[in-house]
C-alpha cells in the first residue's frame, strides 16, 4: 500500500532529510534544508519524498522530488505525491525542471504541469512549469 506523510515545515532535522536526499539522489548535499516534505513509503518502504516551499495559501513550490531508485511504479508515485499535496489544499503547485534532464521534464507533463516559462541560471537552462487544474494541451503533453 502506498502511503504519503506530510512533515510540514520544522518538523523535520536537516540530518533526517539529508538522508533521504542521498538515497535519492545519490549524493551529499550539505546545504539542503527541509521545508515541507511529503516521504512516500509503499508496503512500508521508502520509495521516495517531494519537499516544498508554502508560497500562499493554496500555492507551493516544489524545491526537490526524488526517488530512492526509478522504477515502473516511479509515475504512479509521483501522480500519487501530487494528488496527496493537492488534497492538503493546494490548488497551485510551482516549480522549474533542468532542461537538460528529458525524464523528469516529461514526467512532469505527464502528471499534470504545463510549461510556463524559461530561465538560465548560471548558464544553465530551467523550464517553468505550473500544474493549476487547468488542461496540458502542449504538443508534447500529446499521448503522455
Amino acid at each position: 500500500m502506498i502511503e504519503y506523510t506530510l512533515h510540514p515545515f520544522g518538523t523535520m532535522t536537516a540530518d533526517e532529510f539529508q538522508k533521504y536526499y542521498e538515497i535519492s539522489f545519490h549524493k551529499r548535499n550539505d546545504n539542503v534544508i527541509p521545508a515541507n516534505v511529503v516521504i512516500i513509503t509503499d508496503n512500508g518502504e521508502y520509495v521516495g519524498f517531494v519537499d516544498f516551499n508554502k508560497v500562499a495559501k493554496t500555492v507551493m513550490y516544489l524545491r526537490y522530488i526524488g526517488f530512492e531508485k526509478f522504477t515502473s511504479n516511479a509515475f504512479r508515485y509521483c501522480k500519487g505525491a501530487f494528488d496527496y499535496i493537492r488534497e492538503q489544499g493546494y490548488n497551485t503547485i510551482l516549480g522549474s525542471i533542468d532542461a537538460s534532464n528529458r525524464l523528469s521534464l516529461l514526467t512532469g507533463l505527464r502528471v499534470g504541469f504545463r510549461i510556463n516559462g524559461f530561465k538560465m541560471i548560471d548558464g544553465r537552462g530551467y523550464v517553468d512549469v505550473i500544474m493549476d487544474g487547468e488542461k496540458n494541451l502542449g504538443s508534447y503533453s500529446r499521448g503522455l
